[in-house]
């Protein structure tokens, strides 16, 4: 689904992210470089038994290197969409077993993963951070998550566009923190998730329409 052209406008951006000692490009990540929010995201997917797990924005591969670690133990598949992740990520781990990586932004990874795997269990965003990409992301979480699934967002406070506070007023959602990542479970009454060609245009038309309104409508989404 190319709604725009690779590398250009929305999505084009390469991803932000926290700088990472150069150290992790080569061998095993070492213990000191997943701190706070990485254990404590890890933490969250043992506690949940979650089995289809899916982060937008890899970077370094922390995050993704303490996921995988539980779900060695657990069972189930991590699904990652990063164009440039840093120091050749992909190429260093993407090799695991439990582990799916596309080299594509969100707004054509998450078909390919949803298609793949149907709902998901949980969704992490730590790609960029500007509204349109936020407000896009979160909002296709919504449509793809399972009722009783969490939708998480890291850095969700870096800019000032507020995007993650008005999706959850959107949809009536508490949050809390822990760390520096933020997350809301989506009710278990809301709508099965059809595994369908059809509901999933459906979502990512909607949700891609709603990012586009946050940059023509600033009064709005500012």
């Amino acid at each position: 689904m190319n709604i725009v052209e690779p590398g250009k406008g929305l999505y084009g951006r390469l991803p932000e992210g926290h700088e990472i000692l150069m150290e992790i490009a080569t061998g095993l990540i070492p213990e000191y470089a997943g701190v706070r929010w990485q254990n404590r995201m890890a933490e969250h997917v043992r506690e949940t038994g979650a089995k289809v797990i899916v982060e937008t924005g890899v970077q370094s591969g922390v995050s993704s290197d303490r996921i995988l670690r539980v779900l060695e133990e657990t069972g189930g598949m991590l699904y990652s969409c990063d164009p440039h992740p840093l120091y050749q990520t992909f190429d260093t781990y993407g090799k695991h077993p439990n582990w799916r990586t596309e080299k594509r932004f969100s707004l054509d990874a998450l078909p390919i993963f949803f298609m793949e795997a149907g709902e998901f269990d949980i969704f992490i965003h730590d790609s960029d951070h500007e509204v349109e990409t936020q407000t896009f992301e979160y909002e296709a979480a919504w449509g793809l998550v399972k009722p009783g699934g969490w939708i998480l967002s890291d850095d969700w406070t870096w800019a000032q566009h507020n995007a993650w506070t008005k999706f959850c007023g959107r949809h009536a959602l508490y949050s809390f923190e822990r760390g520096s990542c933020v997350y809301a479970q989506k009710p278990l009454t809301e709508p099965e998730v059809p595994h369908t060609a059809e509901y999933l245009e459906s979502v990512m038309a909607a949700a891609y329409e709603l990012s586009q309104m946050a940059t023509d409508k600033p009064a709005y989404f500012r």
